[in-house]
C-alpha cells in the first residue's frame, strides 16, 4: 500500500482551489452587468488610482500583464497618456473600477502609444476635447500604438461650444488596432467621429478592425468634414489601409452626404446596419474596396442614402436597401463620372466594378448612372458590371436615371419592377415576385429566378450558403438557416450603457 504524502496532497488541494478560483473570474449570470477587464493573474500588478497625479506616477511602472484602474468618480480636465509594452498574452490594461461609475469630463483627452494595450470602459461626457484629437493612437509623430484595443468605451455629447469648431473623436494610427463595442453619440460639431490614418510608412497596410460599435445621432451640418468614419486622406489615397468596418450600427448619422468616406485601398465595409442615415457609403478615393452584407434602412426618410462609386476595382454585393429617398450624391446607387486629368483629390474614372446580388425595395430612383455636374467631369464609367440584382419600387416610375452615356456599363440578369412594370432591354429579365419580410421585419422581395454562383460570393446577406444555382438579389431563401445576426441597437456598443 502506497503511503500518502500529506504535504504534497495539501499543496495539490491549494493548486486545485486556486485554479477553480481563476476559472470563475469574469463569469456573469444572465442579465448581470459584466465587470471590466479582469486583472491578469500571477505576478501582474493592479494600480488603482484616484486622480491624474496618481495616474501619472503609476503609468510609468506598467509592465506586460499589468493593469491601471481609474477609481470611481469624475475625472475632470484630465490629459491621459497611456503607454507601455505588453504582449499578445499579457496586454497592459487601462480600465475603470466599475463600468458606468467613472466619467472623464471637462477639457480632457487620451493619447496611446506602445504595443498590446487595452483601454476598457472609459466614458467621455460633459465637456469637450482639450485638443483637436480626443483619442489618438499615437503621441507626437513618432510614438504610435500597435496591436491595441479600445473597447466598451463611450463618447457621448462631448462637443465643442460652436458647431464650426473642429475635432475628431477617435484617431487610429499605427497598425492592427481595434475599436469594438463602443458608443459614439451626438457629435454636433465639425470633424470626423472616427478617422483611420493610413499615411505613409508605419501606418499604411494597417489592418485596423472597427466592429460592433454604436454610432448615433449626428445632426446635418451641411458642410464637408462631418463624416462619421473616414478611412484615409486624399493625398495618401493610393495607400493600402486594409481596414475592416464590420457589424456596426449607425443610427441618424446625418452629418453630411458622406457617412463613411473611403479614401484608401482594399478596405471592407461589411455586415453593418445604416438606420435612417442621411448619407451614403462613398468610395471617394482609392481602389479595390468591398461593400457587402450591409442593410441600408431608409424607412422612406428624406435624404437617406446608399452607395456612391468612384475609382476602380470595387466589389459591391449582398446589400439590402429599403426606403432610401436620397437624390444625386445621396442616391441609393450612384455611379459617377471622372474628371479629365483629375488631381489626387478629384474624381477619378470609374472602372472595373462589379455590383451583384443586391436588393433595392421601395427606393426612389434606385440607380443613378454616369452622374457628374462639375466642369470637365466627362470620363464615363468603363467595364462596370451590374448583375443578378433585384429592384422593386412599385410607386416609382423612374428606376434608372442615366445622367450621361452608359455604354461602359453592362447589365446582366437583373429584375427591376416599378410603377410601369418590368424594366426591359438587354440585361433585364421578368419573373414572379413574392413579397415577404426579412428576419428583422423589413419588406423583402424574392423571385424564383436562379443563376450560377459567383466564386467570391459564397453566401447571401444572412450568411446562407449559396449553392451552385443561387437566387438573384441579396437573399437566397434556399431552406438553410440564417446564421448571421444583423447589427442593431440591442447588440451594438457596450452592453452596460443605456442608449
Amino acid at each position: 500500500m502506497k503511503q500518502s504524502n500529506k504535504w504534497l496532497d495539501g499543496l495539490t488541494s491549494i493548486v486545485i482551489c486556486f485554479a477553480i478560483f481563476l476559472g470563475c473570474q469574469g463569469s456573469t449570470t444572465e442579465g448581470e452587468i459584466p465587470s471590466p477587464s479582469p486583472v491578469p493573474a500571477f505576478t501582474a500588478k493592479n494600480y488603482i488610482v484616484s486622480n491624474i497625479a496618481e495616474y501619472n506616477s503609476k503609468v510609468k511602472l506598467l509592465t506586460a500583464g499589468d493593469t491601471i484602474t481609474l477609481a470611481k468618480g469624475v475625472w475632470k480636465d484630465s490629459k491621459i497618456i497611456f503607454y507601455g509594452e505588453g504582449t499578445a498574452d499579457k496586454p497592459i490594461v487601462l480600465t475603470v473600477e466599475e463600468y458606468g461609475k467613472t466619467t472623464i469630463e471637462g477639457l480632457s483627452n487620451l493619447q496611446i502609444h506602445g504595443n498590446y494595450l487595452i483601454i476598457d470602459g472609459l466614458i467621455f461626457t460633459n465637456g469637450h476635447s482639450a485638443t483637436e484629437q480626443l483619442i489618438e493612437f499615437r503621441k507626437g509623430s513618432s510614438l504610435t500604438a500597435n496591436n491595441s484595443i479600445l473597447k466598451n468605451c463611450v463618447i457621448d455629447n462631448y462637443n465643442r461650444p460652436l458647431s464650426t469648431d473642429k475635432d475628431a473623436w477617435v484617431n487610429l494610427w499605427g497598425r492592427n488596432n481595434k475599436v469594438e463595442h463602443c458608443y459614439f453619440g451626438t457629435k454636433t460639431n465639425l470633424g470626423v467621429t472616427l478617422i483611420v490614418w493610413p499615411n505613409g510608412d508605419g501606418h499604411n497596410k494597417n489592418y485596423h478592425h472597427i466592429s460592433n460599435n454604436y454610432f448615433a445621432g449626428r445632426p446635418n451640418l451641411d458642410v464637408n468634414g462631418a463624416e462619421t468614419i473616414r478611412i484615409g486622406t486624399s493625398d495618401y489615397s493610393m495607400e493600402i489601409s486594409g481596414t475592416i468596418v464590420e457589424s456596426n450600427y449607425f443610427e441618424y448619422c446625418n452629418g453630411e452626404s458622406e457617412l463613411i468616406s473611403i479614401k484608401s485601398c482594399e478596405n471592407r465595409i461589411i455586415d453593418n446596419t445604416f438606420f435612417e442615415c442621411e448619407g451614403s457609403v462613398v468610395l471617394r478615393h482609392g481602389n479595390r474596396n468591398e461593400i457587402s452584407g450591409n442593410y441600408f434602412i431608409g424607412n422612406r426618410k428624406e435624404n437617406t442614402g446608399g452607395v456612391r462609386v468612384i475609382n476602380q476595382g470595387h466589389k459591391i454585393f449582398n446589400n439590402y436597401f429599403y426606403g432610401c429617398r436620397g437624390e444625386t450624391h445621396r442616391a441609393p446607387l450612384n455611379i459617377m463620372k471622372g474628371l479629365v486629368d483629375s488631381p489626387i483629390n478629384g474624381y477619378h474614372q470609374v472602372k472595373d466594378i462589379e455590383i451583384c446580388f443586391n436588393t433595392w425595395v421601395d427606393c426612389d430612383t434606385p440607380w443613378l448612372l454616369s452622374f457628374g455636374v462639375r466642369e470637365h467631369q466627362d470620363l464615363l464609367p468603363v467595364n462596370v458590371k451590374i448583375a443578378h440584382n433585384i429592384v422593386y419600387s412599385p410607386n416609382e416610375s423612374n428606376l434608372i436615371e442615366a445622367y450621361d452615356n452608359i455604354d461602359g456599363i453592362t447589365f446582366e440578369n437583373n429584375l427591376l419592377k416599378g410603377k410601369n412594370g418590368f424594366e426591359k432591354g438587354t440585361g433585364f429579365i421578368e419573373g414572379s415576385i413574392q413579397q415577404e419580410s426579412t428576419t428583422n421585419g423589413y419588406p423583402l422581395v424574392l423571385t424564383d429566378i436562379k443563376t450560377p454562383v459567383i466564386s467570391y460570393i459564397s453566401t447571401d446577406i444572412e450568411d446562407r450558403k449559396r449553392i451552385e444555382l443561387t437566387s438573384i438579389g441579396a437573399f437566397d431563401m434556399n431552406g438553410s438557416r440564417s446564421t448571421k445576426t444583423q447589427a442593431a441597437r440591442s447588440n451594438s456598443g457596450p452592453v452596460w450603457y443605456k442608449k
